[in-house]
């Protein structure tokens, strides 16, 4: 199967490898627009704050044909979003927030200003500082949320027979096949 089939594609069953393929694909997908966003000059990289959002589509299709491959319907793939915006937006800022407490309330501070005063510009330019300085942290949440939350769906079992999604996948029935 060829990615652009996998990453575009919702019809369909993939093995667990396949999956693993996609995931990481996306992984640095997401982790190169991070670097963009954090330094491209700051027209080019508010474009790429919005194409972000993009990437919902891809995760869809490769989670959906992961789902479709043990014979449950690709919405269940809500669930995994809804647990990664959980996961992401409250547990990990509470183990990372630590680590940059005194740069944020900086920035925060900063951000304040530059509100009341209308400065739009300033704090784009703030967000982008902030990417800057807290990439290296984007990208160990990145890859923690995508193993853990893909290590769940991979290791659910293929169906050996065709299902209403389709025929098997090779090595259908083994969980790392």
């Amino acid at each position: 199967m060829d990615i652009t089939n996998v990453l575009f594609s919702p019809n369909g069953r993939i093995s667990p490898n396949t999956f693993w393929r996609g995931t990481i694909l996306l992984v640095g997908w997401q982790i190169v627009l991070n670097l963009a966003i954090g330094f491209l000059p700051l027209s080019l990289a508010l474009g790429l704050m919005l194409s972000v959002l993009l990437l919902f589509y891809p995760y869809l299709c490769v989670y959906g044909k992961r789902l479709h491959d043990s014979g449950r319907s690709a919405w269940q793939f809500l669930l995994f979003f809804f647990a990664w915006l959980l996961l992401s937006l409250y547990v990990m800022p509470a183990v990372f927030q630590p680590l940059v407490a005194e740069e944020t309330a900086r920035l925060q501070e900063d951000m304040d200003i530059f509100i009341q005063e209308g400065n739009v510009t300033a704090m784009f330019e703030l967000v982008q500082m902030q990417f800057r300085s807290q990439f290296v942290l984007s990208v160990i949440q990145i890859v923690i949320l995508n193993a853990l939350l893909g290590f769940f769906v991979a290791r659910l079992k293929s169906e050996p027979e065709p299902n209403q999604y389709g025929p098997p996948t090779q090595n259908a029935g083994a969980p790392f096949a």
